[in-house]
């Protein structure tokens, strides 16, 4: 309880040919395993797009269960174009092994 996981990547569009900025995030362990817990992690995740947007940023938050294929987290806000952004962000895991696959659904 209690690692801090870092992250940082590029953010590419469907077609991966694409930088569309980069995506910053960062974990806390919030439980481990046991007997009847699950692995779950506190995140915190900013995509900052490309000059052409000026910098706009989307800013994601919720609680990851590790062991889960996908994981839903709520949209916050952002900066920019995005700065009254409402919506959910799902991270796909299970189709990669090189890269997290990020659905952004959301209202401006």
């Amino acid at each position: 309880m209690g690692d801090l996981y870092a992250f940082s990547g590029p953010l590419l569009d469907e077609s991966e040919n694409t930088e569309l900025g980069r995506f910053d995030g960062e974990c806390t362990t919030t439980s481990s395993p046991g007997p009847s817990a699950e692995a779950r992690r506190l995140c915190n995740v900013t995509a900052t797009f490309v000059e052409e947007r000026e910098g706009a940023e989307i800013e994601a938050q919720g609680v990851g269960r590790i062991e889960a294929e996908d994981v839903v987290f709520a949209v916050t806000g952002g900066t920019g174009e995005f700065r009254d952004a409402r919506g959910q962000a799902t991270f796909e895991y299970k189709e990669r092994e090189d890269g997290i696959v990020i659905t952004y659904e959301v209202d401006k």
